[in-house]
């Protein structure tokens, strides 16, 4: 049987960056996912929140995000509540298990079709049920444009 897995980041706005990819997470495909595709997706001011996988915590993830000015911090051990992407993995498995998939290579597109689902309102609702404190001038027009 085939692994995939998928790296994806969730904004309040509803906008995301993600990457599907055959095998497991190490430090190096983490970073390059973070290099290639989160970084330069960031807008001045945005912070990036991370549990404590081994790869997110790794010297080339850090020194790529000190070199990068970027802001981020780590959530505490054992907090998937305090996790607003958990909530939106819990959507996406619902689809996945909902279209029944049999080959693997279709997984990445129904990954793919899964995260177009997830709104704006979705990612709103899923920061505050985690307790993140938002600043409510984000919520002026001009942020939540996509």
């Amino acid at each position: 049987m085939q692994e995939y897995t998928v790296l994806s980041s969730i904004r309040l706005n509803g906008s995301l960056v993600y990457t599907t990819y055959q095998g497991g997470t190490t430090a190096q495909r983490f970073r390059e996912y973070m290099e290639k595709q989160l970084i330069p997706s960031l807008e001045k001011g945005n912070v990036v929140i991370m549990d404590n996988m081994r790869s997110h915590h790794a010297k080339i993830v850090t020194e790529l995000l000190d070199k990068a000015g970027i802001s981020y911090l780590y959530l505490p051990p054992y907090s998937p509540d305090l996790n607003p992407i958990e909530k939106m993995w819990s959507k996406m498995k619902a689809i996945l298990r909902k279209n029944k998939i049999c080959v693997a290579s279709e997984l990445p597109e129904v990954v793919k079709a899964a995260l177009e689902t997830i709104s704006m309102n979705d990612c709103k609702w899923w920061f505050h049920a985690c307790g993140i404190c938002v600043n409510p001038k984000l919520f002026t027009e001009q942020y939540l444009k996509r």
